[in-house]
């Protein structure tokens, strides 16, 4: 029984997508409620194309013919689900997996706290050939989670759930924090007080042990200071200790390898990052993403 696809939609950015993709349809076709899926194509070199039929689902294909950005394909995939009329929108990536109760969990947790707008969860997380690796949920206390903000974006981007009252009132994804934008645009809903977190897994998060340009790297921890010093206020002191953890990164970026630094802030999550002790017993691939899925994410 097909509960939820006349409210829900599940926004999905691709450019480019790899094999996994089919896995991740697949794992649309599995759920107990089925989102009508809108693919936002950012300029991929061989167009997307998508039988939904095939995986039982209705959904859309929006193409940009060049590559217009993820905040552009993020936001253009919330204003059509918001024109076709869909109360709460969802995120999915195309090389994770959702969980079969994903989107029923979502949607009645939804319905039993009307003062959420925006609801996350936790994730398993599985290497590039989808072997579970550990696990991670962010911090389901408001204080803890805040704080755990403070030192780097802990939310789980493709487990987000949206009613459309988040984005009338909170806006759209800003291009303003490259590479950062779901940080800023996740602390605007928390400064709001209407983001919170479900304590259980809802998707299988896929790693990625790419390479990364420092210069790519920098555009990240220069996004993520911002949006830091944006919010100062809201975080207190833990604010200033993840500006400085920020700087330090920063620092080190230009004085010694790009993958030296990425050691440095697993070390940092391993030892003292938000659910450490959970990292430490799922190992260093659970550690590895702790922040993003890769340097760059």
């Amino acid at each position: 029984m097909n509960q939820g696809a006349d409210r829900l939609a599940c926004c999905m950015p691709l450019r480019d997508p790899g094999p996994e993709l089919l896995e991740t349809l697949a794992s649309f076709e599995r759920c107990e409620a089925k989102p009508f899926l809108i693919v936002v194509d950012d300029g991929s070199a061989v167009p997307v194309e998508i039988d939904f039929a095939r995986f039982g689902l209705d959904g859309m294909v929006f193409r940009f013919k060049g590559k217009v950005g993820i905040s552009t394909a993020l936001n253009t995939g919330l204003i059509l689900a918001l024109g076709l009329g869909f109360q709460i929108i969802a995120r999915m990536d195309g090389d994770d997996l959702n969980h079969a109760a994903r989107f029923s969990k979502q949607l009645a947790y939804l319905d039993e706290h009307p003062e959420c707008l925006a609801v996350f969860g936790g994730a398993d997380l599985i290497d590039e050939g989808g072997a579970l690796t550990g696990s991670r949920t962010p911090p389901v206390d408001p204080g803890r989670l805040l704080r755990a903000m403070a030192m780097n974006n802990v939310l789980i981007h493709p487990t987000a759930a949206f009613r459309a009252e988040y984005i009338s009132r909170i806006g759209l994804y800003s291009d303003a924090f490259p590479r950062a934008e779901d940080y800023d645009y996740f602390m605007r809903g928390l400064a709001a007080g209407v983001v919170q977190v479900m304590n259980t897994p809802l998707i299988s998060y896929r790693l990625r042990q790419g390479s990364v340009s420092f210069t790519h790297y920098r555009q990240q921890l220069t996004s993520r200071l911002r949006v830091q010093w944006r919010y100062l206020r809201l975080f207190g002191a833990a604010g200033w200790i993840g500006m400085a953890r920020t700087l330090g990164l920063l620092l080190a970026g230009y004085l010694l390898p790009v993958r030296a630094v990425g050691a440095l802030r697993r070390q940092w999550s391993y030892a003292f990052g938000p659910g450490a002790r959970t990292l430490r017993r799922a190992g260093s691939s659970a550690a590895d993403a702790a922040g993003h899925r890769s340097v760059n994410a």
